[in-house]
């Protein structure tokens, strides 16, 4: 009976120590993603602020005329202009910062597949170009649909 219970003991502080390691790996991965989150927020701040400044700097300069084009009115111009600039932001915070973290994150593990495996670190890199080209091709796909559809909601 007493082994039994020392073995529930050692099992319990090995579970413990799992639990502690995936809480310590947690922390020590948010640290480096809240730092990316951060970096890339001030930069596509700073890419939207440049853009539009030289934008207004520019609407300024126009002709006349072109504010008498009926989708150059003063609204329509300026809901235009706030939506890229947004489009802009958005372009520089989420999807550059998911593409450095995915590309990284395949780098690392195709490092770590030669070291632990050389074999695996070949299959994955044979593989690679497969899954780059068919999520190019998803993308296309995805990606076509919303041209037809964006004239209606201009």
């Amino acid at each position: 009976m007493s082994t039994a219970i020392a073995q529930v003991g050692n099992d319990l502080s090995s579970a413990e120590n799992y639990v502690l390691g995936v809480f310590l790996l947690a922390i020590f991965i948010f640290i480096p993603f809240l730092i990316q989150a951060s970096l890339f927020t001030i930069i596509g701040e700073s890419i939207t602020e440049k853009i539009r400044t030289e934008v207004y700097h520019k609407l300024l300069r126009l002709p006349v005329q072109w504010f008498e084009l009926p989708k150059n009115r003063g609204g329509a111009a300026a809901t235009r202009f706030g939506v890229d600039s947004r489009q802009v932001n958005s372009l520089a915070t989420s999807l550059i910062s998911t593409l450095v973290m995915n590309f990284s994150s395949i780098i690392i593990g195709i490092i770590l597949a030669f070291i632990f495996e050389w074999r695996i670190g070949f299959v994955g890199l044979v593989a690679m170009p497969c899954m780059v080209i068919s999520g190019f091709i998803s993308m296309l796909f995805y990606g076509g649909f919303g041209d037809d559809n964006k004239k209606y909601y201009e």
